[in-house]
């Protein structure tokens, strides 16, 4: 599971190992988003149900970032 932290309303530490920084160059400008990335138990639970159904995830992450996070 993923969660996206917002700067200005989360509170977060820096030096925490399941926090990750991705950075993408797009139309000249540099984004950053901050994500946490928590345990794989849902990871490993779609990976094992992916080989039964198609699974389909939704999201509102830019193209740009998803690209990093898979």
């Amino acid at each position: 599971m993923i969660k996206i932290l917002d700067p200005s309303k989360d509170i977060f530490k820096l030096q925490d190992p399941q926090l990750r920084q991705l950075v993408v160059e797009h139309e000249g400008k540099t984004e950053i988003l901050f994500c946490k990335f928590y345990p794989k138990t849902l990871i490993q639970i779609l990976k094992s149900l992916q080989q039964y159904y198609e699974i389909i995830v939704f999201t509102l992450i830019p193209r740009r970032f998803l690209d990093l996070i898979i």
